[in-house]
């Protein structure tokens, strides 16, 4: 990932979310730590979690070569409890993640009720989905990209009724070695979020199509939602 880009979107978090040095910010699916290192090196006490021990790991290296603290935990994101009951934060963020993933708005809805069982009151938790409207005027069934230095290819079947999309993903590192793997991305439309956050607790502040805020609309691939922990009236 270009350093540029992760400075850029680590600019929105910092507005969405209204951090200040000294904040306590919770990156969920934090992979190699890329969003966390930025915002400590700003001053902000973000803490990993990932599930992935490997990715943990390599976060911790990039943030001894910064020379930089942090804290990295490793947690499945559906699982959040087990942070403890007293842990809480000011803000929380899920960027690239699972959200959408499992297929299924009840897997979606526990990882929302999660977040808000770890937020102070009144704080905010941004994330990003892939925007229905969008896939289905432009769905492609096969995708190539690079990601640093492996090949990426996927495979693509769209479900138009139930807002499914199934990918089969091949990764290609330059040795000839690879990986294979298949998911099912359940798609959401822009007003399919607030009823969703409202069952789990929070409430929809915002909605942008990206980084840059502009808003959202049918020609936005994702969605970035920006919420707050409900707190009734």
């Amino acid at each position: 990932m270009d350093p540029a880009d992760t400075r850029a979107q680590v600019d929105f978090l910092v507005q969405a979310l209204g951090l200040r040095p000294g904040d306590r910010v919770l990156d969920l699916a934090c992979g190699d730590g890329r969003h966390t290192l930025e915002l400590r090196r700003r001053g902000i006490a973000a803490v990993g979690v990932d599930r992935d021990p490997r990715l943990l790991e390599e976060a911790r290296r990039r943030a001894a070569e910064l020379g930089l603290e942090g804290l990295w935990l490793e947690a499945d994101l559906y699982r959040l409890g087990v942070l403890g009951p007293s842990a809480r934060f000011t803000a929380a963020f899920q960027l690239f993640g699972p959200f959408g993933k499992q297929g299924d708005a009840s897997w979606d809805l526990a990882l929302l009720q999660g977040v808000a069982g770890l937020l102070e009151e009144g704080g905010r938790y941004v994330f990003d989905c892939v925007n229905r409207d969008w896939m289905l005027a432009h769905f492609d069934p096969w995708g190539r990209w690079q990601a640093g230095e492996t090949l990426c290819q996927e495979e693509r079947r769209l479900d138009r009724r139930r807002g499914w999309l199934f990918t089969r993903t091949r990764r290609v590192w330059p040795d000839g070695r690879c990986e294979e793997w298949e998911d099912r991305v359940r798609l959401y439309r822009p007003e399919d979020l607030g009823p969703l956050l409202r069952r789990a607790g929070l409430s929809l502040q915002g909605l942008w199509g990206d980084f840059d805020f502009r808003p959202a609309g049918p020609s936005s691939l994702r969605l970035l939602a920006v919420a707050a922990r409900w707190t009734g009236g």
